[in-house]
């Protein structure tokens, strides 16, 4: 029987370093992300677990941990119990032509099967992943912006001699991920614009305040 999932290319590494881990440093990574809090962010999570797991490298904790979110997303979404997922993703891996995915042993198999068991039952984890994986299930997520401000000449009939006015005018930049793409674009501002846009930033800084409280007074925990 064929599995129903496929290893995207981008979680490979992390699912093999799980695989090739030694029993001992499994343990300590297991244990760290049992005690990691709610974090909206994969580097956030990587760096406090590194702290505790010092003998893998930062940038392999990292893979480990994307791998980990995605499967529990994966898992949410299928409505498969944690045994029948974990035996589809070990299926998936030895289909698959990731030669670093296939098990060498039935032995193998089983201790990845063990381990993979392991971290989907971290509760505490799993609130975590499904945050992270909730504030990427969108087209565009944001990821960084500049502004640009300038002046732009306006000149008279005669171009060969010196401008008469000029606008002070900005250039946003906002640059977001789209799936596995990063791309960006650009918008146009004068000052008022600018008046409107932190018009609308603190109303939704204040929204976000008065909402918050009322989540924490109902025993809600707020994701940062």
């Amino acid at each position: 029987m064929t599995s129903r999932f496929r290893i995207p290319d981008q979680y490979v590494g992390g699912i093999a370093s799980i695989r090739r881990q030694p029993d001992e440093t499994m343990r300590e990574f297991s244990t760290a992300l049992s005690l990691i809090a709610p974090s909206l962010g994969t580097d956030t999570v990587a760096s406090t677990v590194s702290t505790s797991v010092t003998s893998i490298p930062q940038t392999e904790i990292e893979g480990m941990v994307s791998a980990v979110v995605s499967l529990y997303a994966a898992m949410d979404t299928s409505d498969l119990s944690i045994e029948v997922f974990v035996e589809e993703i070990s299926r998936a891996m030895s289909e698959s032509k990731q030669t670093e995915l296939n098990f060498d042993s039935t032995a193998d198999r089983l201790r990845f099967k063990d381990r993979l068991t392991t971290l989907l039952k971290l509760d505490a984890f799993g609130i975590a992943s499904k945050a992270i994986s909730l504030k990427t299930e969108c087209d565009h997520s944001f990821c960084s912006g500049r502004i640009l401000t300038d002046a732009r000449p306006v000149y008279g009939l005669d171009v060969s001699t010196a401008p008469h006015a000029a606008l002070i005018l900005h250039t946003l930049r906002l640059a977001y991920h789209q799936v596995n793409d990063l791309k960006e674009f650009y918008i146009t501002l004068d000052d008022s614009d600018l008046k409107e846009l932190r018009h609308l930033l603190d109303r939704a800084e204040t929204k976000s305040k008065n909402l918050t409280a009322a989540l924490k007074t109902a025993g809600i925990v707020v994701l940062e």
